[in-house]
């Protein structure tokens, strides 16, 4: 049996946080372990896995960056999020640094197609 390490640690964020996190009857859980083809739970305040990587620990980071703003989580938020995190590099490349040590990355194909178009552009 895997031993479970911590992906994330929710013990420092609200109810609401978590709960849009997780997703109706784990529903952004699911889609996001089914993405990283492994195991993952919430216990006791952490996102728990069987194994963990610096891509799955970012779309737990800018999920939660996406509550932040948004105050929701949607089902198009996960899919983009995990979408990028397995496709290409040009989505895991920053383009654009944020207050501190904030890194601004696309999110989507079209976000992609108006950063290529501004980047052409004389």
């Amino acid at each position: 049996m895997d031993e479970k390490v911590i992906i994330a640690d929710l013990n420092n964020y609200d109810i609401s946080l978590i709960m849009e996190l997780l997703g109706t009857k784990d529903s952004h859980l699911k889609t996001i372990a089914k993405a990283f083809n492994m195991d993952l739970t919430f216990e006791n305040g952490f996102i728990m896995g069987n194994s963990t990587s610096d891509a799955l620990k970012k779309v737990f980071a800018e999920l939660i960056t996406t509550y932040e703003l948004k105050k929701e989580i949607t089902d198009e938020d996960v899919s983009s999020l995990v979408h990028n995190a397995s496709s290409s590099s040009f989505y895991r490349k920053p383009i654009a640094r944020g207050v501190g040590s904030k890194q601004f990355y696309l999110r989507s194909p079209g976000q992609k197609e108006l950063y290529e178009t501004f980047e052409s552009h004389d």
